[in-house]
């Protein structure tokens, strides 16, 4: 159990509508205990599954799914997967270049599966030094992500164009926290 004191670090919290102050206990070093580590991994896990989510559903709608190069793409992200890191959902800067590496990475995948070898037993740093090598010689990996990143910005531009907002008109309030059932 985390030790809470006078010094433990606090935010406050919305719960059913009243603001209370939560202590913020976990420091990095803390010890956890199993239900901890438990709770830690859940969240991990979930985090994961979410976050890749979209890719996955886009490749089954397009006929173009395969789990043993699906099962890389999630043993990439969660090897750089950093936790309670927000990266504004890409690990570049780089939106092109990030797209570019999503496909060379699952072309690499599909070359080793075909090759009968397991994806399991090649590392996730491999398979991305060759996916840099491909699009070094492949240029029509780069204009294939900078066409799918113009399309997604299209489709933005659509989808936003309607959006009505009007400024200032919700304040800014506490974090909102998950009350537990008593």
């Amino acid at each position: 159990m985390p030790e809470i004191t006078s010094e433990t670090p606090r935010e406050t919290y919305t719960i059913a509508g009243e603001s209370f102050s939560v202590p913020l206990p976990y420091v990095p070093g803390h010890r956890l205990t199993e239900g901890e580590a438990n709770a830690l991994n859940q969240t991990w896990a979930e985090n994961i599954r979410n976050n890749l989510a979209s890719r996955i559903k886009e490749a089954k709608e397009a006929g173009s799914f395969d789990q043993s190069v699906f099962q890389g793409s999630v043993d990439d992200y969660a090897d750089s997967y950093e936790f309670g890191v927000r990266t504004g959902g890409g690990r570049t800067g780089d939106p092109v270049m990030a797209e570019a590496m999503t496909i060379a990475r699952d072309l690499v995948r599909k070359a080793i599966v075909k090759k009968g070898i397991k994806l399991a037993d090649v590392k996730a740093a491999s398979i991305s030094a060759l996916a840099k090598d491909l699009i070094g010689k492949n240029p029509s990996i780069l204009e294939t992500a900078r066409a799918r990143v113009e399309e997604v910005r299209q489709i933005a531009d659509v989808e936003l164009e309607g959006l009505e907002v009007e400024s200032g008109e919700a304040e800014a309030e506490p974090r909102k926290g998950k009350a537990k059932a008593a």
